[in-house]
């Protein structure tokens, strides 16, 4: 890895096309605000999120062995798509 060069995931240009302001973390580019959010309300977004979705996310790929159908489940059921959905395909 060269030093000082920052890797994108395969959500960053959905995360500047909504705002994000990006930072570098742990040689990543990653979102830590959106503009239309403070501080606060950004938080508060992203843990109301991230608690709702844990349930729903641990059914999808814990009570399947099927990777397809873990793939069909994570395109229906979140709406994952692209190449976001492709990094997880074999």
């Amino acid at each position: 890895m060269q030093h000082g060069v920052v890797k994108k995931t395969a959500l960053y240009d959905f995360h500047v096309a909504h705002g994000g302001k990006m930072v570098d973390f742990a040689e990543w580019s990653m979102p830590v605000q959106y503009s239309d959010l403070s501080i606060a309300a950004s938080h508060l977004h992203t843990r109301s999120v991230s608690l709702s979705l844990s349930p729903s996310l641990s059914v999808c790929l814990f009570d399947t062995i099927d990777h397809n159908i873990l793939i069909t489940r994570l395109s229906s059921w979140f709406g994952i798509h692209g190449s976001v959905l492709n990094c997880l395909k074999r």
